[in-house]
C-alpha cells in the first residue's frame, strides 16, 4: 500500500473509523469528524460507504442538550466472520467468530497421531468446511492459524513445530486453494502477546509466559515482541523429570500442564487444586530468575492456562521468584493475564480480525511514521 495515493488515505481512514466505532460506543458522524480531524463531508462519505458495505449501521438517536440529536453508529457484528485455528500438541481448535469476538462455532480435532502433514490438512479443511456452512457465502474474511515454533516471515509457511514431525508446510496456500479464503500463520506466543496489548512501563520490559501444555516465553519492549519460543520451557530447573525433548529436568517436565496432569491423573480444571504444585512453582520461579538475569525485565505476565492459577499459588510463585532472583537483577512484579483459560484461541481470533479487517496494528505503524 502506497500511503501517498488517495485510495490509500481512504483505506486508512476506513480503518480508523472501524476501530473508533469498535472501541467507543455511541459515536456519531460529527464526533468521528472531530476525532479524525477530517471535515464532515469526508467523514460522512467514509461512514456512508461502510454502511453501504453492511459493516456499519445507524443505531438510534443520542441524547443531546441542544435539542438536536445525532445518530449513533455501531458495527454490524454478524456482517463478517473470521476463522481462528490454534494447533496444539493434542488437539487443534477451530473457531468461527464474528466482529465482536463472539464464538459462533467451536470444534476440536485431534492433532496427535497424525502420521503425515497431508492427513492433518485434510482433517483441518473438512472442519473449516463444516464451519463455513453456518454463515452466508462470502462473509468469511480470512483465517488465522497459530502454532508454536517458527513461521515464515510472510506468515504463509509453518517452518517447524516442536511437537509435529513436519517441516516447511505451506499451510496458508493449502487453505487458500481448498477454501477460497486468505490465511495467515502466526506464532502462538506472538498472537498472545499482541492480544494482551501490553506496553512496557517506564522504558522497561515485560516478560510474557505462555504456561500450558508447553511453556514459552517472550520479551516485550516498545510494542516489539522478542520471542524465546521453546528455549524458555527447556531451561534446566530440576535433576529429575523426562521432558518430551528427551532431556532431563526441563521446566516443561516439571511445570507444564501435561506433566502436572500425568503426575496426578486429573483433569485440567482440577490441576491447581488437586496437584502438588510446589515443584512446578519452584521450577517456574527458577526459570524466571534465570531469564531475569539475561533480559532484565520489570514485569512478568503469566498467560495461557497458567493465567487461571489461584491467588494463593501465585503468591507462592512470587515468593519463590524473590528467593531465586539474583540480587542485582531488577525487581519485577508478577501478574496474571486477563485473557482467561481460552487465551490461545481468543488471541488467534483477535489476530485474525485485526489482520483481515480492523488493521489496528497497521495503523500503529502508520502513526509511528508520521
Amino acid at each position: 500500500m502506497k500511503l501517498s495515493q488517495p485510495q490509500s488515505a481512504r483505506s486508512i481512514n476506513n480503518y480508523r473509523v472501524l476501530n473508533l466505532v469498535r472501541t467507543s460506543r455511541g459515536l456519531s458522524k460529527a464526533e468521528l469528524s472531530r476525532m479524525l480531524k477530517l471535515n464532515k463531508v469526508s467523514t460522512g462519505e467514509i461512514v456512508d460507504g461502510l454502511i453501504g458495505q453492511g459493516v456499519l449501521r445507524e443505531a438510534g438517536k443520542l441524547e443531546s442538550s441542544n435539542g438536536r440529536r445525532a445518530t449513533a453508529l455501531e458495527l454490524v457484528n454478524d456482517s463478517r466472520f473470521a476463522i481462528a485455528v490454534d494447533i496444539g500438541p493434542k488437539f487443534t481448535v477451530v473457531s468461527l467468530i464474528d466482529l465482536a469476538l463472539n464464538v459462533v462455532k467451536f470444534e476440536r480435532i485431534p492433532t496427535e497421531n497424525r502420521r503425515t502433514a497431508e492427513d492433518f490438512c485434510v482433517s483441518l479443511i473438512k472442519s473449516c468446511m463444516r464451519t463455513m456452512k453456518l454463515v452466508r457465502e462470502g462473509c468469511v474474511i480470512g483465517m488465522a492459524v497459530s502454532v508454536s515454533g517458527s513461521v515464515s516471515d510472510d506468515g504463509q509457511v509453518i517452518q517447524r513445530c516442536p511437537f509435529l514431525p513436519w517441516m516447511d508446510i505451506p499451510l496458508a496456500e493449502v487453505i487458500r486453494k481448498a477454501l477460497g479464503i486468505e490465511a495467515v500463520i502466526v506464532n502462538s506466543l506472538e498472537a498472545l502477546v499482541l492480544a494482551e496489548n501490553m506496553e512496557s512501563s517506564s522504558g522497561g520490559c515485560v516478560f510474557y509466559v505462555d504456561w500450558g501444555e508447553r511453556i514459552d516465553g517472550a520479551l516485550v519492549k516498545d510494542r516489539k515482541v522478542f520471542s524465546l519460543n521453546e528455549a524458555f520451557g527447556h531451561l534446566k530447573v530440576s535433576r529429575t523429570g523426562l521432558c518430551t525433548c528427551g532431556q532431563i529436568g526441563c521446566l516443561e517436565s516439571v511445570a507444564s500442564t501435561w506433566a502436572l496432569g500425568q503426575s496426578a491423573d486429573v483433569s485440567l480444571k482440577d490441576l491447581w487444586d488437586k496437584v502438588n504444585l510446589e515443584p512446578a512453582l519452584e521450577g517456574m520461579a527458577a526459570a524466571l530468575a534465570l531469564a531475569s538475569q539475561v533480559c532484565g525485565f520489570s514485569n512478568v505476565v503469566i498467560g495461557g492456562q497458567g493465567g487461571t492459577i489461584p491467588d494463593v499459588q501465585l503468591e507462592k510463585l512470587v515468593r519463590y521468584f524473590r528467593k531465586y532472583r539474583h540480587p542485582y537483577s531488577p525487581e519485577a512484579e508478577v501478574t496474571r493475564s486477563g485473557l482467561g483459560d481460552k487465551a490461545d484461541i481468543m488471541a488467534t481470533a483477535e489476530y485474525a480480525l485485526d489482520h483481515f479487517f480492523f488493521h489496528s496494528g497497521f495503523l500503529i505503524g502508520v502513526e509511528e511514521l508520521l
